[in-house]
């Protein structure tokens, strides 16, 4: 942005994390730029907070004020995303069955390909190139106070969906929203791991609904209905039976090739 007597000029850029954008066109209105800046949420904003947003795609670029403001298109059928609705550390979402439309847009879900043990997976509904978003992982948040001591699998606070945010918080998505019934408002936990197969990693992301919070980006080039695998990335000193058991494997089959 620039200053003009000392005053803000709009619009005013802000990159966030996970390369994604906050647009400032006015004290008001803003877009948002998903990673990649194809896709976009525009809409009002208040406190730091939006109150109300649609979905659109990016058609190009005008100039306002010497700055690049996108030109955006928003479908005839408005599609919204909600207000912001960070989640706590009991309430994932106030709601949990209101989908996001880039996800729509990117992903599905089947079962995985992997076994009936994996239960569901996450797969691409198109080309995402290499280095793109995928899809959003939300979870309530879980404080970390004072020194962190490892959780074990034997622990009551242990869970395959548990993921670092930053040094004090971690994000998890509880048993009872593993459901697609009772959650989808993100999909990120649906991604199953593979240390063979993995054509994605986390990342952490910025989303005007729910704010900071991880995302799964692609690391090679996922073609149109294959399944997006990840590596859960445990210390194998404090991880589960099933990923030790698939790490042996991995391990055997990787030096029997050399």
């Amino acid at each position: 942005g620039k200053y003009q007597s000392d005053r803000k000029e709009y619009p005013i850029w802000k990159r966030c994390s996970g390369n994604s954008y906050l647009i400032h066109i006015s004290d008001k209105d803003f877009i948002y730029l998903y990673p990649g800046i194809n896709s976009c949420i525009a809409g009002s904003w208040e406190k730091g907070a939006m109150l109300s947003g649609k979905y659109g795609t990016v058609e190009g670029f005008d100039i306002t004020n010497g700055i690049r403001v996108p030109r955006i298109v928003c479908s005839n059928n408005v599609i919204t995303v909600g207000k912001y609705d960070p989640s706590t550390g009991n309430k994932i979402s106030s709601n949990p069955l209101l989908t996001d439309p880039f996800e729509d847009d990117n992903v599905y879900i089947l079962p995985s390909s992997i076994g009936e043990l994996a239960g569901e997976g996450l797969y691409a509904k198109k080309l995402i190139p290499s280095g793109s978003l995928v899809c959003l992982f939300n979870g309530i948040r879980k404080t970390k106070y004072g020194l962190v001591k490892r959780i074990k699998p034997s622990d009551e606070e242990w869970s395959d969906y548990r993921l670092t945010l930053d040094k004090s918080t971690d994000l998890d998505v509880p048993l009872t929203s593993i459901s697609l019934e009772s959650y989808k408002a993100t999909l990120g936990h649906k991604a199953c791991h593979c240390f063979e197969k993995k054509n994605a990693k986390f990342e952490n992301l910025f989303h005007p609904r729910f704010g900071e919070i991880m995302s799964i980006l692609a690391t090679k080039d996922i073609l149109p209905n294959e399944e997006v695998f990840v590596n859960y990335n445990y210390n194998l000193s404090y991880s589960p039976d099933w990923y030790l058991s698939l790490w042996k494997e991995f391990k055997a089959k990787y030096h029997s090739q050399k």
